[in-house]
């Protein structure tokens, strides 16, 4: 359960590396991310490998409206067996006067498996922004994509992109 809670702080510590899903879509924000803090897993009693994890991560935003903006954001996710779902996810994007609020609406974690062990992580879902401010007031109230993959440095990068 150490390498899931590893592989979650690294995937959910937020730093996405996506292709846009349509010619629409627009790429807001690619994210690279680390997680900071006492993260872990608490395995819970009720089933064999179920356990809880609470991610702080902090980020550095390398593209978009709020680029060299600065990430604070807490994961909760819920492991069954090599998986998780996104309980919540959130956080709040600073640069200067521009204040970019996020919430994750809905994600999962999932093994990519080799020779029938999992080798590493990624995950994705969806989100809104309820709060935006300065250069990032275009996008309040919008909703977006994410996907997050971990880094060969134990980081990981994200992709907000706007639906």
């Amino acid at each position: 359960m150490r390498i899931l809670s590893k592989a979650c702080a690294m995937v959910a510590a937020v730093a996405f590396v996506a292709t846009a899903p349509s010619a629409q879509a627009e790429d807001v924000a690619r994210n690279k991310c680390q997680a900071i803090g006492q993260n872990g897993f608490q395995k819970l009693s009720d089933r064999a490998d179920h356990g809880l994890d609470i991610v702080t991560a902090s980020c550095r935003v390398a593209t978009g409206p709020v680029d060299g903006g600065v990430i604070t954001a807490q994961y909760f996710w819920e492991w069954d067996k090599n998986a998780a779902t996104l309980i919540y996810g959130g956080g709040v994007v600073r640069k200067g006067d521009a204040i970019l609020v996020y919430q994750y609406t809905e994600g999962t974690i999932t093994p990519i498996m080799t020779d029938g062990k999992a080798t590493g992580y990624s995950s994705g879902g969806k989100g809104r922004w309820p709060i935006a401010t300065g250069a990032a007031a275009s996008l309040a109230g919008k909703t977006f994509t994410w996907i997050s993959k971990a880094t060969p440095t134990g980081d990981y990068e994200t992709v907000w992109t706007a639906d």
